[in-house]
């Protein structure tokens, strides 16, 4: 059982004195964000910013409120309704909210925290990565797996993912969530040189969390979100089983270079949905139109002149859709 303050590698340094306060543990843990920071301030959590803008345009999330900004330190507090809670993020990442999970990333979205809550459902933690580690053996073909328990915090890691010939490495974090019938998670999804570092962060915010100040409303209730007319009619359409109309609406809603996403994601939406009511079938040719959207329409990249955030969120799409749990796959609805 390891004995260090964390349970990833890292560069040896002076460690604090022991202190069982759950206070002065969280303060040291938001003084650690300054490693992780990327950048000198908080733009990255400004709804202004050009990749927030453009995912709360289109109904992705919006970022969660930033309730405090410590520029020396680098690293704010935002207070994220999804999880009832409010945590710590260094400078220089993304955050979103999109009232069921938390989605945390860097500007090259190489790296992924997923943070939300899982019902314990009588289920002891151990027992909870039993299930997820038996749907991962299912979906890939060769992972390896690992865990290591420290105090209230689980983790277990899978390594040894292929994903059209890029390496990646999931992790998964659990500790309390607010209340006895919630488990938080945090669901760390990088390649194999980040993924030590995405995990000692993931473990840092978790520390940073804080679940008494933040109102109360009902666990899982989607957050509201201003979602504009295009998404309202199409989602409309989708449901009433009119999807030429519903694509059609998004083409005329969106910019040219969003249309493929927007459209794939209003499948995902759809996959998700049969799937829960039974509809294999349906759920089944809803994922196969999701993969064409993303497949053969790929959007452009900084490099082609395009919007890297658009890249970005082909990216997080795909991630979703290979995410071994299928409980976890909630669409974040563009």
């Amino acid at each position: 059982m390891p004995d260090s303050s964390s349970l990833f590698p890292r560069p040896p340094r002076p460690r604090p004195a022991a202190d069982s306060s759950r206070a002065k543990v969280a303060a040291r843990a938001a003084r650690g964000l300054a490693e992780f920071a990327l950048a000198e301030t908080a733009d990255a959590l400004d709804p202004a910013h050009p990749t927030n803008a453009t995912l709360h345009n289109r109904g992705v999330g919006r970022v969660p409120a930033v309730v405090a900004n410590d520029p020396v330190r680098r690293r704010a507090i935002v207070a994220a309704e999804a999880i009832h809670a409010r945590f710590g993020v260094p400078h220089g990442w993304h955050a979103i909210d999109d009232g069921r999970r938390v989605l945390v990333f860097d500007p090259s979205g190489e790296v992924q925290i997923n943070l939300n809550l899982l019902p314990r459902e009588g289920r002891r933690e151990d027992e909870m990565l039993d299930a997820i580690e038996a749907e991962a053996r299912g979906s890939y073909a060769a992972p390896v797996f690992s865990r290591i328990r420290k105090g209230t915090l689980h983790w277990l890691g899978v390594r040894g993912l292929d994903d059209g010939g890029q390496s990646l490495e999931q992790h998964h974090l659990l500790v309390p969530g607010r209340g006895r019938d919630f488990v938080l998670r945090a669901r760390v999804t990088a390649t194999p040189e980040r993924s030590a570092m995405a995990c000692r962060l993931a473990e840092c915010m978790l520390k940073t969390m804080d679940f008494d100040r933040v109102p109360d409303r009902p666990l899982h209730a989607p957050a509201p979100l201003d979602k504009p007319a295009w998404w309202h009619e199409a989602r409309a359409l989708e449901a009433a089983g009119k999807l030429k109309e519903a694509e059609q609406v998004i083409r005329n809603g969106v910019p040219p270079g969003e249309v493929a996403a927007s459209i794939a994601d209003l499948y995902a939406g759809r996959m998700l949905r049969l799937r829960q009511a039974g509809d294999t079938a349906g759920a089944t040719a809803a994922y196969m139109a999701t993969l064409v959207w993303t497949s053969e329409a790929p959007l452009p990249t900084a490099r082609d002149g395009g919007r890297p955030e658009l890249s970005r969120e082909r990216d997080l799409l795909r991630e979703r859709l290979r995410t071994p749990n299928a409980s976890d796959f909630v669409p974040v609805e563009i």
